[in-house]
């Protein structure tokens, strides 16, 4: 087909417009691009949700301590002499019974030796009496001894079971001198201190040794007036103690006595907490903690709400994603919070009714006004 050539200006616009009305009509026949799908409830972003609590008004207070041991021992001899023997040293652990100590015994010993030849002497005495006065009896009842002969026979047997009784005492006396020329440990513990070295002459009361039982432990606390009067005193109330050196970690104790007077200089009262140290912990008398106790709780009308829950916007205000249950989605709202109330909660002053459900995890940049979310919560986060 051999091509026209238009030469006529008129005929060219007429032609130009036929092609141009043939090529809307093509393109007005082409299928319209679909609309954007909905997003499907299984891409939707995953958020942990958790509610608005009424705040406890536990007041739970810090109060510093320090350790002690439950039981704590000076030790010291009854009796004189030279120490020679020296069996523990400071930090050692013992065993009751366990000798620590040993003052020099022959002083002792002989004094044993010489009560027991007396005793002898004097048991012989008393064996000799008898037989006289037993003999000035019947001679007595049979009226051939005078009155004071009979009377000279029984002084002297009545001296004599005297003399036997008194050595007996003095002998018991000696034998438990003996025995205390050995220093024992009175209970299982550990020694704390060490008073004396070996070969000084030690005299009777002279504390020697200082030794601890740190299997139960106390922790001692100060209470002002204005304090202490916020809690019920009663043994074993609970309480929960953290040490510096284990930072992470709290222990409960309990309440085990208290001073019914206040301190003439501080004018604070004293409360001792009893608990069993851990296994494996290294906690010794004289360390510091911190006591956290918790005055009778009461429910109030203001709302608590998770720290992680809370969001600030670009002009400092702060806001929180809640969870519509009904529609699955999450709507902004600012709010107006107070102090902290705890470790991880903080009291909420307005903006929230208590009826509602908060975004604690999922990404805040990524959420929107109305968006479809798959919400969990925290309790079935833990199953």
């Amino acid at each position: 087909m051999k091509a026209v050539t238009i030469k006529h200006p008129i005929k060219k616009l007429i032609v130009l417009t036929s092609l141009l009305g043939a090529t809307g009509l093509s393109l007005a026949t082409q299928k319209a691009p679909e609309a954007a799908a909905p997003v499907s409830p299984k891409t939707a972003q995953k958020v942990l949700i958790s509610p608005v609590e009424q705040l406890q008004l536990t007041a739970t207070r810090r109060y510093p301590g320090t350790v002690k041991a439950s039981r704590e021992t000076q030790l010291a001899f009854r009796i004189s002499g030279p120490l020679v023997a020296i069996d523990v040293e400071p930090g050692e652990t013992i065993r009751q019974g366990q000798r620590l100590m040993q003052v020099d015994s022959r002083d002792y010993k002989d004094r044993i030796a010489v009560l027991n030849a007396q005793l002898a002497a004097a048991r012989s005495d008393l064996e000799h009496s008898k037989q006289d006065y037993d003999r000035a009896v019947t001679l007595f009842e049979q009226q051939v001894n005078a009155k004071a002969d009979y009377d000279r026979a029984k002084s002297a047997f009545d001296r004599a079971v005297a003399m036997e009784q008194s050595l007996k005492a003095e002998l018991q006396i000696a034998r438990h001198q003996l025995e205390d020329t050995t220093l024992t440990a009175p209970y299982d513990g550990m020694v704390i201190n060490q008073r004396v070295e070996n070969y000084e002459m030690i005299q009777a009361g002279q504390v020697v040794m200082c030794v601890q039982d740190i299997s139960t432990l106390e922790v001692e606390i100060h209470l002002p007036e204005n304090e202490i009067v916020k809690y019920p005193l009663a043994k074993d109330l609970p309480a929960e103690v953290r040490f510096t050196s284990m930072p992470d970690q709290r222990f409960t104790l309990y309440l085990k006595e208290w001073t019914a007077r206040a301190d003439e200089v501080t004018r604070t009262y004293t409360l001792t907490f009893r608990f069993t140290p851990p296994v494996g912990s290294q906690i010794l008398p004289g360390m510091t903690a911190d006591v956290y106790w918790q005055a009778p709780s009461a429910q109030s009308s203001q709302l608590s709400i998770p720290t992680n829950a809370v969001f600030s916007a670009q002009d400092r205000s702060t806001f929180v994603w809640v969870y519509d249950t009904d529609h699955q989605q999450v709507l902004k709202r600012a709010i107006e919070i107070g102090s902290l109330t705890g470790e991880n909660t903080v009291e909420l002053v307005s903006g929230l009714n208590g009826n509602e459900w908060l975004v604690v995890a999922g990404s805040s940049n990524t959420l929107m006004d109305g968006m479809h979310v798959e919400a969990h919560t925290t309790q079935e986060q833990r199953m």
